[in-house]
């Protein structure tokens, strides 16, 4: 797909490279030698060279999410974990580690990002009042986060399930139905 889209725009990986420098985001410039062996498929590129790729060539919104969903297939199969979790489907969540397995899959379908990426993606929430430090905490904390996707946390909050869903683009949303079964699980 990548390689289709530099061709419809007509540019050489230099003059790609250029646009995606020109994009306004230090982390979407992209070099001509790194977009190169991304279009190559011998590699699996990093999600931010497929979005400055996707971009430097001027694909729509919608080019943008069918290349990143495909990145993210390619990356969930290339570390090879989603397979092995053994994740039960919606109707088929019965017990906390039914949920927990579910939640780890939901993170690797979205191509098992970051840790950091993850926890800036899901945002902030005020600290409370009288609380010491800053202003706003992270949502996720890396340290929850770990146990989550490394499905060493009984069960996590919900606040922390609905951030997850945010940053996997709708994947736990795929993943179970409503909250209500979720919390049915929490109870359990």
């Amino acid at each position: 797909m990548l390689e289709t889209l530099r061709q419809r725009a007509q540019l050489t990986f230099a003059e790609l490279a250029e646009r995606t420098a020109a994009l306004g985001d230090p982390a979407l410039a992209v070099s001509a030698a790194t977009l190169k062996r991304a279009a190559g498929c011998h590699t699996l590129p990093k999600e931010a060279t497929v979005v400055a790729y996707v971009r430097g060539c001027g694909a729509t919104a919608q080019q943008e999410r069918r290349a990143l969903e495909l990145w993210r297939r390619a990356r969930a199969k290339d570390r090879g974990i989603l397979g092995r979790l053994h994740a039960p489907g919606v109707h088929n969540i019965r017990t906390r580690q039914d949920f927990t397995a579910a939640l780890a899959a939901v993170y690797e379908g979205a191509g098992a990002p970051p840790l950091r990426t993850v926890q800036q993606r899901a945002g902030t929430v005020p600290q409370p009042a009288g609380a010491p430090g800053g202003r706003e905490v992270f949502l996720l904390p890396l340290g929850t986060l770990w146990r989550i996707v490394n499905r060493r946390t009984k069960l996590p909050a919900w606040n922390h399930c609905e951030a997850l869903d945010v940053v996997s683009f709708g994947g736990l949303a795929r993943c179970v139905e409503h909250d209500e079964s979720c919390r049915a699980v929490g109870a359990g």
